[in-house]
Formats: structure tokens, sequence, C-alpha cells
């Protein structure tokens, strides 16, 4: 450990002098009012209660709304009973996003994950939730009631049930009308600088991602945001190397 003597008369040096030669970068403010943090999980809230009036009649209650990377391919998971009270036996499920796959979606595509989290955590309070991680009929019916169709391609002509389930927007549904409504300075001011939906490091290209076929399920490998077609279908072929929607995790319960 480095010592510093202080000569008398001699001004002492703190911490902020010593960097205070060192350029700073680009930062995010310094006041408490430009706070990422508060700023981020604001917005968080906000998009919350928002839907939650605007689709659920404000029927849900409080949750732990948080970004998590705890499974890289998806998009969020619902954890039911998942955070306890500091002495207290009041459990609080949470929602989360995550962050590593913010950047490359839309304000719509994130939103309509918080919502489709909420349909899992709306079945989960009434009592009415399947087993860990299966998307039922009764959750299909839900999500179809809010504007949100079930598919296991995210697109139409998928399987509407099943353990791995994602969705996609009705154009006149209800969460199309509620987001256009939606104020936009709530939506999320930061996305995370990396993403997960890249191939897996190791032998070939990690910018590659994969492909699979709606119709005949035929996968191959090709740059991730491309419209890639399945020549004997001839139809677009869905990017599945892009993180599954949803994921319930009930061994929190």
């Amino acid at each position: 450990m480095s010592t510093t003597h202080q000569t008398e008369g001699a001004p002492v040096a703190t911490t902020a002098d010593r960097f205070e030669s060192v350029p700073a970068g680009p930062r995010w403010g310094s006041s408490k009012k430009d706070a990422p943090t508060e700023a981020q999980f604001g917005a968080l809230q906000k998009m919350f209660d928002y839907f939650n009036a605007e689709l659920f009649d404000g029927k849900l209650g409080h949750v732990m709304l948080n970004l998590s990377r705890h499974n890289p391919r998806t998009l969020g998971f619902f954890a039911p009973d998942r955070w306890e009270g500091e002495g207290s036996d009041k459990r609080v499920s949470e929602i989360s996003l995550n962050p590593s796959n913010l950047r490359y979606r839309t304000p719509e595509q994130i939103c309509s994950t918080m919502v489709h989290e909420q349909c899992h955590f709306l079945l989960w309070e009434r009592k009415m939730a399947s087993r860990g991680g299966y998307h039922c009929r009764r959750f299909s019916d839900l999500m179809q009631s809010v504007g949100l169709i079930t598919s296991s391609t995210g697109a139409p002509g998928g399987a509407r049930t099943g353990q791995k389930i994602s969705h996609y927007i009705e154009p006149t549904g209800a969460f199309a009308r509620a987001f256009e409504r939606m104020p936009k300075d709530w939506f999320l001011p930061f996305t995370c600088g990396e993403r997960s939906d890249k191939r897996p490091t190791g032998k070939g290209d990690a910018s590659k991602t994969r492909y699979q076929c709606p119709t005949c399920r035929t996968r191959f490998w090709g740059k991730p945001g491309i419209e890639a077609i399945c020549t004997p279908c001839l139809v677009i072929a869905k990017e599945t190397g892009a993180p599954i929607e949803t994921a319930v995790y009930l061994e929190a319960a």
C-alpha cells in the first residue's frame, strides 16, 4: 500500500483531484434527475402500470420488475413468488425483460413481451396457471383477448399452445390500439450494448443466426436480420436463433 505524506502548509490531494486530469467519456448527465437507473426502471414501471390499466382493468397486483439475463434465449420471463420481504413472509413475483435483446427490438415488441408476462402473472394470481413453462389454451385465450396471438413460430400458422411459445401482434387488437395511445416518453430510454441471438462462439462465423422454415421445418444458418426464403416451399423462414418469447420458472414458488 502506498502512503502519501503531507508537508506542512501543503494542501491535501483528494481522490477527485488525482483523477481531474483524466478525460471523461460520454455519459448520461450527472444530476439526480439524470440517473440512468431511475430513468430505466421508472419507464419499466410506467409500462407495467399503463398496460395493467389499459388491458387488465388494473386487476394486476404489485410485482418486482427487473432486467435479467437469466436465460440468454428468452426475451422475458415471469417468476412467481421470486422475492421475499426482509423480516416478512410476504412474497412478490417477478417480471423480467432480457436487456441483451432490447437493442434490436422495437418499443412495440418490447411492450408486447411485458404484456405476455402480465398474462402469465394474471393466471398465476387467479391460481389458473399451468405447469412451469407450458402455455395452455387458457393462456392462449387470454393473450388473444388483449390482442396478442400465441404462436410457436411467432407468426401466423404456428401452434397456439406448447412449452416454447412466442406471439405476434394482432394489428387491430387491444394491445396495438393501447400501444398507439401510450406516451412515447414512457419507452425504455436505454438498450444494452450486446446481443444474445448470435451463434455460440467456436467453429464457424459467430455473426450467423439460425433460421427455420415454418412449413417443412428445415433449419439453416444466415446473417441476422435478413429475409431468408426456403426455396422449395417459397416461404419466409423464421429466425429461430433469436431468443424465445418467454419462460416461466415455477420452481420459484
